[in-house]
């Protein structure tokens, strides 16, 4: 246990320096700090040379070595994490995004595996296999989700466990266990494979613990679960500090600590006798068949009690589904992964291939249908809105305190259900009966009170955020922006003169009536039609535009509307709009080139603005076109944004590979009118999108109606449209 004391001071200190600056140079003076921690080194050399218990004083001295190493740590260190409703979070580790030669690895195998398999069959295997999830189509992703089993798309550690234990069972029924041979290789398989999945924290957590497995076997010692997931956690945080607020490691080192501590739990309530020699081979089958059912659901509900606080405090929703839909897709994955693996290298032979592909479809299509079962099945996720980080402690010491307390608490409820039944009804009950009560009532008590806790923090300790509405519409588009204080924004009003005024009907209430600011990004029908009836209909106070000029009757009656209105700006490149405290939106560029009031290109003269809460931001484009990007793309200093508004919705002029990179999204969004004539959005613009943040991540109002998106800041939701 040492080991996992020592990784849990590490840990503290780790997170005390991110969380709240303990840390030398932050909220500590270097000095300071390198006082305290010299006079805890010399307590802890003084209490061993007396032969006296240092435990503690070491341990305060691995919290201030963890502190030291968590100081490091920059709220700039941010990636995208997740593939789920939360799309982006700041405050996780870098990653190395120029590893070109593993990039170039996993599109090597993808385009093998491309040679036999169809893009749609191919997007399961290539994302098992090599973590690249590009191919994957919306529908999977989507069906995944809503049953519960989003993390068998990424390589995690089940993954990795599955990959090492089939390898060693292999090479252990081909050489014996005497040979070294059934240990080394699969080591050496796994971290090929952790490799080549990224060493993502899952990964690598899992490829350490399996190494540490494989060498206590090597030497004749057990392995602890606890120790091997202690020294994982030290090694990957010493490593890279920021890792510890990364959301796939929270969720992986919280789902190993259920399986250690609740899975023995629920053991208890489940006799399924062992495999007697005496049985007759049917029997025996059914024994261990009733045992590897019983152990898997264990684990699986044991890793969905340990999860499902931040997965409902960061998505929101908790799949009903997701241990059932766990058990039965789980004995696919490792058939699909190696026959995947078995067709990458038989790519190029057309006969072989032929054959390969076959158990590679039968297994994709298997766990595709399975997830389409469970996500269509009643009822749907437990949806939980407004959960704070006080929320998820609560549940934590909940579970910590009914895990410490179940002994006691079980021989209690046991003898006073024996006792009145026997007393009131003349019942004998026997152990087993006793006990399930017990579990029934201890689970009530326990659930219920909480849940009247938690409902009180939901209700009041919701976290305002931005909200950003990209609306349907029939043709163009049309933006809703509403701040963290109910502060609202329009930008452009699509083509039809009724939808957007229709829509803004739908999302205020009937009484309140107010829009702070409408913008016109350029004077298109299919960006203007629409805001005369806002103008009219809704108490808009301030108007502002690029000045541009057109001949249509949309744009006259957007000029007859505007006259009324009281505070009218034209936008100049440069401005910045405060439109809440640490909401700003800023004018990257507006208007013709000349500053004339026509120009032959009037998308190129589209306002492009950056609207930005915290560090994170929406690049909205307007209909800019190729010449305007590449000159924005090597004018303006700094593009990036987190959600990138696809300009021109989505048109083969438009989102070239040059801005698409200067950008660098999270995610975007496609404006697309449902009844567009022209095309749009283009097939090889969404592939170079696609490509760029991945198949998940590109949204389209066309086929997924309005599209909604919120922050506080830090973290990034999609929002579902029910």
């Amino acid at each position: 246990m040492r080991i996992v004391w020592a990784s849990t001071a590490f840990a503290v200190g780790v997170a005390s320096a991110i969380a709240i600056g303990f840390a030398p140079g932050q909220n500590i003076p270097i000095v300071a700090f390198g006082l305290l921690a010299a006079a805890t080194a010399l307590s802890a050399a003084a209490l061993i040379l007396s032969r006296r218990r240092a435990a503690y004083a070491l341990l305060c001295l691995v919290f201030l070595i963890g502190c030291w190493r968590g100081g490091d740590v920059t709220i700039d260190d941010a990636h995208v994490a997740g593939q789920s409703d939360l799309l982006y979070t700041v405050r996780q580790p870098t990653q190395d995004h120029t590893d070109r030669p593993l990039e170039r690895a996993r599109w090597f195998v993808a385009d093998r595996l491309l040679e036999s398999l169809t893009e749609s069959e191919a997007g399961l295997p290539v994302a098992l296999l090599t973590g690249n999830r590009s191919l994957l189509s919306g529908r999977t992703t989507n069906d995944f989700r809503a049953a519960g089993v989003a993390h068998l798309l990424a390589i995690s550690g089940l993954h990795v466990s599955l990959v090492g234990g089939f390898a060693m069972a292999m090479l252990a029924l081909m050489f014996g266990r005497r040979r070294a041979v059934y240990l080394l290789v699969p080591v050496c398989l796994v971290l090929l494979y952790a490799a080549l999945a990224g060493f993502a924290p899952p990964v690598t957590r899992a490829a350490i613990m399996f190494c540490v497995f494989v060498l206590g076997r090597f030497m004749g010692r057990g392995s602890h679960t606890l120790a091997a997931l202690a020294l994982a956690a030290m090694v990957m945080i010493a490593w890279e500090p920021a890792l510890i607020t990364s959301l796939s490691f929270q969720l992986s080192f919280a789902a190993m600590l259920g399986i250690s501590f609740v899975a023995p739990v629920l053991d208890e309530f489940v006799e399924v006798a062992r495999v007697d020699r005496t049985q007759d081979l049917p029997s025996a089958a059914l024994s261990r068949f009733r045992r590897f059912v019983a152990g898997s659901l264990i684990v699986s509900i044991a890793a969905s009690v340990a999860t499902f606080p931040l997965v409902a405090w960061h998505f929101q929703a908790v799949p009903w589904w997701g241990p059932i839909t766990t058990l039965v897709a789980t004995p696919a994955m490792p058939f699909l992964i190696f026959s995947t693996a078995i067709l990458a290298v038989v790519g190029p032979l057309p006969v072989i291939s032929a054959i390969a592909s076959i158990p590679v479809k039968a297994a994709t299509r298997y766990l595709e249908a399975s997830a389409d079962l469970f996500a269509n099945l009643p009822p749907g996720p437990i949806t939980y809105d407004g959960w704070s980080v006080w929320t998820v402690a609560g549940i934590y010491v909940a579970i910590a305190a009914a895990l410490i307390g179940w002994p006691h608490a079980k021989n209690i409820v046991s003898r006073l259900v024996h006792t009145r039944a026997s007393a009131s009804f003349g019942l004998a009950v026997n152990q087993s009966q006793t006990q399930v009560v017990a579990v029934a009532a201890s689970v009530a008590l326990l659930f219920g009170g909480f849940g009247m806790w938690a409902n009180w923090f939901v209700r009041d300790e919701a976290e305002p955020r931005l909200t950003v509405t990209f609306l349907q519409t029939s043709y163009g588009e049309s933006i809703f922006i509403r701040t963290p204080n109910d502060n609202r924004m329009l930008v452009d009003g699509g083509g039809d003169e009724r939808e957007v005024a229709d829509a803004l009907g739908s999302l205020l209430l009937p009484w309140d009536r107010d829009i702070d600011i409408v913008m016109l990004t350029h004077p298109d029908t299919d960006h203007v039609g629409g805001l005369p009836a806002v103008l009219s209909e809704f108490d808009v106070k301030t108007v502002i535009h690029s000045g541009l000029q057109a001949s249509s009757g949309a744009f006259e009656n957007w000029s007859t509307a505007i006259e009324d209105q009281k505070n009218v700006v034209i936008v100049q490149p440069g401005m910045t709009i405060g439109l809440d405290h640490d909401v700003f939106l800023e004018m990257i560029a507006a208007g013709c080139l000349d500053g004339s009031t026509t120009c032959a290109d009037a998308n190129a003269a589209s306002i492009v603005a950056r609207l930005s809460h915290g560090d994170v931001s929406f690049l909205l484009t307007g209909d800019i076109e190729r010449t305007a990007e590449i000159r924005l793309a090597n004018s303006v200093g700094n593009l990036h944004s987190t959600v990138f508004k696809a300009p021109h919705h989505g048109s083969t002029t438009s989102s070239t590979s040059i801005f698409v990179e200067a950008v660098d999204p999270a995610a975007v969004i496609v404006a697309a009118g449902t009844q567009n004539r022209y095309g749009h959005p283009d097939e090889d613009v969404l592939a170079r999108l696609s490509r760029s943040v991945g198949v998940d991540r590109v949204f389209r109002t066309d086929r997924s109606g309005t599209v909604v998106f919120e922050t506080d800041g830090t973290r990034l939701w999609t929002v579902r449209q029910d």
